[in-house]
């Protein structure tokens, strides 16, 4: 089994096997404070080969913070219903929305979001939680100053 696609996004959803997936491919988040949710869906698509579609197979997400603190796990489980959809040497397309959106940001940092097939170890996503940009108010002009390295005449 091969994954064929893994990504943070803002939504995702499956229906009848097609992937509908929202702002994809986040690999920052910006927060104010923490704690603070994540509020992402990973979504991932896995090509099944015909001889692992008669089977179930197990997919997990474990999320890990920066200090390596085990912050969630989210399993889902799943088997190819109908083998008589595919020819005999095609690989089957099977895709699955992991919803992250209430595991919480403890720390500002790197965050892995580990993949796992089977209990196999496959694939590691990163995302980054860090604070939003300092921004300035604008000056009696309108005009936005922002670094130490940006002067007005």
């Amino acid at each position: 089994m091969k994954i064929a696609l893994a990504v943070v996004c803002d939504y995702a959803e499956v229906r009848e096997n097609l992937l509908t997936l929202v702002a994809a491919g986040i690999t920052r988040l910006r927060r104010e404070s923490l704690p603070a949710p994540l509020a992402v869906f990973v979504a991932i698509q896995l090509e099944v080969t015909a001889a692992e579609r008669p089977f179930p197979h197990e997919v997990t997400a474990k999320v890990f913070g920066p200090a390596g603190a085990d912050l969630a796990t989210i399993t889902g489980s799943f088997q190819v219903a109908s083998t008589t959809d595919f020819d005999a040497d095609e690989s089957g397309v099977v895709s699955l929305p992991f919803d992250l959106r209430m595991v919480t940001a403890v720390e500002y940092g790197w965050y892995t979001i580990d993949i796992t097939i089977d209990g196999g170890n496959r694939q590691s996503l990163r995302l980054k939680v860090t604070r939003p940009p300092l921004t300035t108010a604008p000056g009696p002009d309108g005009i936005r100053i922002a670094g130490p390295d940006i002067k007005r005449h």
